[in-house]
């Protein structure tokens, strides 16, 4: 998880938040702020794999993610795009940060082409990178086994 590694690189600069439905997953997180979202939705799991209602979860507590982007000079949101809660949730993030004037990078991983969710990671990308939302581009990378 980039948290992780970010702070076993000692990156101390930055203030790294983690958003998630899952609770259990996000009491792993080394981030200093954790914020749940659609807690109502999912009852503290996940998504199931279903990024419509990973967005849901994420616009349920957009004041929370907004809140938490206050006085952010540079946004990086990462996020896997094989399932249900970064699909959903980055392209809200990426939406909140663009309405609070914030440079916004979005990194992102995506399945391999032979990964059962192949035809959900062609869905998330598309929706995730679409110019108003404020990506100035898409730099795709394939690496196919």
């Amino acid at each position: 998880n980039a948290i992780r590694e970010m702070t076993l690189q000692g990156m101390s600069n930055l203030n790294l938040i983690a958003i998630n439905t899952d609770l259990q997953a996000l009491s792993l997180s080394q981030a200093e702020q954790k914020i749940q979202i659609g807690k109502s939705l999912t009852s503290g799991l996940g998504t199931g794999g279903n990024p419509e209602l990973g967005k849901k979860a994420a616009e349920e507590d957009k004041d929370k993610i907004s809140k938490a982007m206050e006085n952010a000079d540079i946004i990086f949101i990462t996020a896997g795009m094989g399932g249900g809660t970064g699909s959903g949730v980055s392209s809200v993030a990426a939406k909140i940060a663009k309405r609070h004037g914030i440079l916004t990078i979005g990194v992102v991983t995506k399945p391999f082409t032979f990964s059962v969710l192949k035809n959900l990671s062609v869905y998330c990308l598309s929706s995730f990178f679409l110019k108003k939302q404020g990506f100035l581009s898409l730099y795709h990378l394939s690496i196919d086994l």
